[in-house]
C-alpha cells in the first residue's frame, strides 16, 4: 500500500482458505490510502464483460477490487482469463497510468492452478495469469497462533464477541468463527434428509470440478443419489421447494449452504436456474472428503445433466478415479463445444492406454480446434512406437504451422529412438523445406504471442540472439518456470563460467518461488561437483533458517553423508522449534544414525496431524522394520491423504500378506488427483495375482464403471468438427 501512495503500480493477491480474513484484511488496508483514491470493482452483473471493457480507463490513483480472483482468470474454454490477465500487466507496466494498484484474493488452490508451471510440451493455459500472479502473493494465516493469539487474548477482556470466538474457535480458526461458519456447519449437519442430499450433491460436484453455477435440474437429480430407498419414498410432493428453501436460508450474516446465482441484467426466461455453494461448506468437504469417491448414481446424473461447459472438468476427474469410459463421454461433450483442451486430454488419455490409433483421431481434432500441441503430440506417440514415416510427417506438419521447434524436437527423439537413418541430415532437409514457408521470425513471433517462452528462448539461441536468450529464460524463471532455470543456468554457465550461475542461484532463491526448490538444488551439485562441500553446507543452513523446506532437505542429506549427523542433529532442533514441519527430516536423520524409535516417534506425530508425507515415511520406516500390519495401514492412511504413490507400498504389501483381491478392491474405491494410473497398474497387478489375467489386461484397456465393474470393451470416436 506505501508503494502504490508512492506512486508505483502495484499487484497484492491475500491467499487462504475460504472465511480467513483476507477481504476484511484488504478492506481495512484500503484506509491507509488518500481520500483521492478510488476503488473500482467490476459490476456483479458480467464481471468478465466489465473488467475487459472498463480496465483501460483505470487511470492514476484507482484500486481494482477483484475478490474471488479466480472468477475473472480461471474461464475454462474461454480466452477472457488470459486476456485479463494481460490487460492488467499492462495496467500495472504503463507508468502513464501509475499508480495503479490491483488488490485480489484467492484460495490456494486456485492460486496453484494458476502459477504452477507446465511441464515441457504440456499445455500452458493461464501464462499471463501466472506472470501477472508472481511475487504479489500474502499468506493470509488460518490460524490466530503465538503472539497474533496473545493479543487477542488481551483484546478479549474488552470485546465480548472476541471472548466467544477465543472459548469456541476450533485450533484458532478465530476468524471463521466470527464469519458465521459453525452456525452455517450446524444448519448442514442438522439439515433434513432431502436438504442434506442436495447439499451433499452440491459438495461433491464442485470436488469434482462443476463450475460454481450449478442447475437445478443436476441438483435434483443428483440428490436422489443421497437418499435412500424409504427416504425416496417418504418424499413430499413439494420437497424440492422446500429443501432449497431451507439451505438458502443466510446464517449470521453470509450466505446459505446453498445460494440462487442472480444477475442484475435482466436474463431470457430460458436461462436456467442455478445455484451456488456456500465457499466454507465446499471448503471443508474438499479437505474432509479428500479420497473419496461419490455415489455411484452421481455419475449418471453428471453424464446426462452436466453442461458442455462443466464437461471438460469433469472428465477429468472421471479420468483420475479410473472411469475412462465415463471421462471421454464428457470430453467428447466439451470436445463437440469447442474445447480444444479437452480433445487434448481424450487423446492423452488413449495414447496411456496404448490405443494409439483412436488417440491420433483426437490429436488431429485437438489440432483443428487451435490446440498448438495436438499434432507434435500425436507425433511424439508415433516416434515412441517407431512409426517414423507417420511421425515425422506429424512433426513437419506442426512446424509448418509455426511450432518450428517440432523438428528439433523430432531430430532429438531420433537420436534417443534409434532412427534408421541420420537425425541431423533429416534435420537439416527438413528445416530447408519448412523455411520456404516459415521464417524464423515468424516462428518468434508465433511463440511470442503464445506465451512460449522456452521456445522463444531456443528460438533466440537458434537466431544467434543469446543474450535476448538468458533476458527471457530469467524472465520465465523468475515467474517460476524450472525447465526455463535450467536453460538459463546453462547459458550463464556457458558465457560466464561456474561462479557467475551461483550468483545467480543465490538471487533467485533469496527471491521465493521457485528459487526455493531448482535453484537450492542444483546450486549444490555445483559445490558438491567442485569439492566445496563446507561453503554447500553453510549456503544450506543460511536457507533453511529461512524455512526453506528443499534446503533443509539437502542440508540433513549431504551432512549426513559427510559424517556429520550429532551436528545436524542438535541443528535440526533448533530449526524445528521455529519450523514442526520440518521435523520429518529430522526423523530421516535419526533412521540414518540407528535412532529408529526416536524418528518413529517424530513421524507417527506428524502422520497423526494430517502429514501424508509423514505417514509414508513411517509406513515404509515400519515395514523395514518388519511391523508389517501397521505399516500397511499407514500406507493406506497416505494414500486416502493424497500421497497416491503410496499405493504401491500398500498394494505389495497386501499381495505379499495373501490379499490381492481385497487390494483390487480397495484400489478401485479410491478417488482422488491424478491417481489413475499407478491405481489401475497396481490394480491390474493384483487381479493378475488373484488370478483374474482377463480382467486385468480389459481393466488396462478400458478402466472402471461407476458402478465398480470393469468396463466392457468401448471406442469413442471425436465429434466432426470443421
Amino acid at each position: 500500500m506505501t508503494q502504490a501512495v508512492e506512486g508505483t503500480s502495484t499487484l497484492v493477491t491475500l491467499t487462504g482458505g475460504s472465511s480467513t480474513g483476507k477481504t476484511r484484511a484488504l478492506w481495512e488496508a484500503l484506509q491507509l490510502l488518500p481520500s483521492s483514491w478510488r476503488v473500482w470493482q467490476p459490476l456483479d452483473s458480467g464481471p468478465l464483460e466489465a473488467l475487459l471493457s472498463g480496465l483501460d480507463a483505470a487511470g492514476p490513483r484507482t484500486v481494482v477490487w477483484l475478490n474471488e480472483a479466480q472468477r475473472y482468470f480461471l474461464t475454462d474454454g474461454s480466452s477472457a482469463g488470459e486476456l485479463i490477465a494481460a490487460g492488467l500487466r499492462r495496467a500495472l507496466g504503463d507508468h502513464g497510468r501509475a499508480p495503479v494498484l490491483v488488490l485480489a484474493t484467492l484460495w490456494p488452490e486456485y492460486w496453484n492452478i494458476l502459477t504452477t508451471e507446465p511441464r515441457p510440451g504440456s499445455r500452458d493455459p493461464h501464462a499471463h495469469a501466472r506472470h501477472l500472479l508472481d511475487g504479489s502473493a500474502i499468506r493470509v494465516p488460518e490460524l490466530f497462533t503465538g503472539d497474533d493469539l496473545s493479543s487477542l487474548t488481551a483484546a478479549s477482556t474488552t470485546d465480548r464477541r472476541l471472548e466467544l470466538a477465543l472459548k469456541h474457535a476450533d485450533e484458532g480458526h478465530i476468524t471463521q468463527y466470527l464469519a458465521g461458519v459453525p452456525a452455517l456447519l450446524q444448519r448442514y449437519v442438522n439439515a433434513p434428509a432431502a436438504a442434506r442430499a442436495l447439499i451433499d450433491a452440491a459438495m461433491d460436484l464442485r470436488r469434482l470440478g462443476h463450475g460454481e453455477a450449478i442447475p437445478l435440474d443436476l441438483l435434483e437429480q443428483a440428490a436422489y443419489a443421497y437418499l435412500t430407498d424409504l427416504q425416496f419414498e417418504l418424499l413430499p410432493e413439494d420437497w424440492l421447494e422446500k429443501a432449497i428453501a431451507f439451505a438458502a436460508e443466510p446464517q449470521r450474516g453470509i450466505r446459505g449452504p446453498l445460494t440462487r446465482v442472480r444477475s442484475r441484467d435482466k436474463r431470457p426466461a430460458s436461462t436456467p436456474i442455478t445455484y451456488r455453494l456456500a465457499d466454507p461448506l465446499d471448503h471443508t468437504s474438499r479437505r474432509e472428503r479428500r479420497g473419496q469417491g461419490p455415489p455411484r448414481p452421481l455419475w449418471d446424473c453428471i453424464i446426462t445433466h452436466a453442461s458442455a461447459k462443466d464437461a471438460h472438468h469433469l472428465g477429468q476427474s472421471a479420468m483420475a478415479a479410473g472411469l475412462f469410459h465415463t471421462s471421454m463421454i464428457l470430453h467428447h461433450r466439451a470436445t463437440d463445444a469447442g474445447n480444444a483442451a479437452a480433445a487434448l486430454d481424450a487423446a492423452e488419455l488413449l495414447t496411456q492406454l496404448d490405443r494409439g490409433e483412436e488417440a491420433l483421431e483426437w490429436y488431429e481434432t485437438a489440432n483443428r480446434l487451435g490446440s498448438p500441441h495436438g499434432l507434435r503430440f500425436a507425433a511424439s506417440m508415433l516416434a515412441d512406437a517407431g512409426e517414423w514415416d507417420r511421425a515425422t510427417e506429424l512433426f513437419v506438419r506442426s512446424a509448418r504451422s509455426g511450432y518450428l521447434l517440432s523438428l528439433s524436437e523430432c531430430a532429438q527423439s531420433m537420436r534417443e529412438l534409434q532412427y534408421p537413418g541420420d537425425p541431423d541430415e533429416w534435420l537439416y532437409r527438413s528445416l530447408t523445406e519448412v523455411l520456404q514457408t516459415v521464417t524464423f521470425e515468424e516462428a518468434l513471433e508465433c511463440y511470442r504471442l503464445a506465451g512460449d517462452r522456452q521456445n522463444e528462448g531456443r528460438m533466440l539461441i537458434v537466431m544467434e540472439r543469446r543474450a535476448e536468450a538468458l533476458q527471457v529464460f530469467q524472465q520465465a524463471a523468475a515467474d517460476g518456470d524450472f525447465y526455463s532455470a535450467r536453460l538459463a543456468a546453462e547459458l550463464i554457465e556457458h558465457e560466464h563460467g561456474g561462479d557467475a550461475v551461483l550468483q545467480w542461484f543465490f538471487s533467485m532463491a533469496d527471491q521465493g518461488g521457485i528459487g526455493a526448490i531448482y535453484p537450492v538444488q542444483a546450486a549444490v551439485k555445483l559445490l558438491k561437483d567442485a569439492a566445496r562441500t563446507d561453503e554447500a553446507i553453510d549456503l544450506l543452513k543460511g536457507w533453511a533458517e529461512g524455512g526453506n523446506d528443499t534446503a533443509t532437505e539437502e542440508l540433513v542429506a549431504l551432512m549426513a553423508q559427510t559424517g556429520q549427523t550429532e551436528q545436524a542433529d542438535a541443528w535440526m532442533r533448533g530449526i524445528c522449534a521455529s519450523y514442526p514441519h520440518l521435523a520429518r527430516y529430522r526423523a530421516d536423520l535419526l533412521a540414518r544414525a540407528d535412532r529408529g524409535d526416536d524418528a518413529e516417534d517424530i513421524l507417527r506425530d506428524l502422520a497423526v496431524h494430517g502429514s501424508w508425507g509423514a505417514a509414508e515415511r513411517l509406513a515404509k520406516f515400519l515395514e523395514e522394520t518388519g511391523k508389517t500390519d501397521e505399516a500397511l495401514r499407514w500406507y493406506r492412511t497416505a494414500t486416502e491423504m493424497d500421497a497416491f504413490h503410496a499405493v504401491w507400498g500398500a498394494t505389495r504389501l497386501m499381495i505379499k500378506n495373501g490379499r490381492a483381491a481385497e487390494a483390487a478392491e480397495w484400489l478401485r474405491s479410491l478417488h482422488g488427483p491424478d491417481s489413475a494410473s499407478q491405481r489401475i497398474e497396481a490394480a491390474e497387478w493384483a487381479l493378475n495375482r488373484s488370478g483374474r489375467p482377463d480382467d486385468a489386461a480389459r481393466l488396462r484397456r478400458f478402466g472402471w464403471e461407476p458402478d465398480g465393474t470393469i468396463s466392457a470393451p468401448w471406442r469413442l470416436a471425436p465429434p466432426e468438427v470443421p
